[in-house]
C-alpha cells in the first residue's frame, strides 16, 4: 500500500499541476490569439483568487465550522482551476472531471475533508466561477462586436 506521505505528496501536486495546464492550454491551442490567451489566464487567476477570498470570509465568519464543517480550500482551488480547463471542450472536461473525482477520493482517504466539506465548498464556489466565466465570455463577445464596427 502507498504510504500516507506519498499520497500527501500526490495531493499536494494536483492543484499546482492542473494550474500549470490551465495557464498553458490557451497558449498551446493554435486558434487562440495572445490577447485571448491573456484574458483566459486572467479569468483563471481571478477564479483561484475567489477560492482564497471565500477562505478568508470563512475565516472571518466561521460559517463552515458553525455548520460542523470545514471549508475545503483544496476543493475550491481545484474547482477554480478546473473551471478554466473545462472551457476547452469535451475531452478536457472528461479528463478534469476524472481528476476531480480522484482528488476528492484522495482527500477522503487522507482525512483532509469529509464528503460534506467537499460538497458544501463546491456548492458555494461552483456557481460563482460559472458566473465569472459567463461574464468573461460576454465581455469577449462584446469586444469582438465592437472590433467589427
Amino acid at each position: 500500500m502507498v504510504s500516507f506521505e506519498a499520497l500527501d505528496s500526490i495531493a499536494d501536486s494536483v492543484n499546482p499541476l492542473c494550474g500549470v495546464v490551465a495557464l498553458l492550454a490557451p497558449w498551446v491551442k493554435r486558434r487562440r490569439r495572445s490577447r485571448s490567451a491573456l484574458m483566459f489566464n486572467a479569468v483563471t487567476i481571478v477564479a483561484v483568487g475567489l477560492a482564497y477570498v471565500l477562505q478568508a470570509l470563512d475565516g472571518a465568519t466561521h460559517l463552515w465550522s458553525r455548520l460542523g464543517l470545514d471549508y475545503s480550500t483544496h476543493t475550491a482551488v481545484f474547482i477554480a482551476i478546473a473551471s478554466s480547463i473545462w472551457q476547452h471542450g469535451s475531452p478536457w472536461r472528461w479528463s478534469i472531471a476524472a481528476i476531480g473525482l480522484a482528488y476528492a477520493i484522495l482527500m477522503r482517504m487522507q482525512n483532509y475533508h469529509s464528503v460534506m466539506d467537499i460538497v458544501s465548498t463546491g456548492m458555494v464556489i461552483l456557481p460563482l466561477v460559472i458566473l465569472l466565466w459567463r461574464r468573461a465570455a460576454a465581455i469577449t463577445r462584446s469586444e469582438a462586436l465592437s472590433n467589427l464596427n
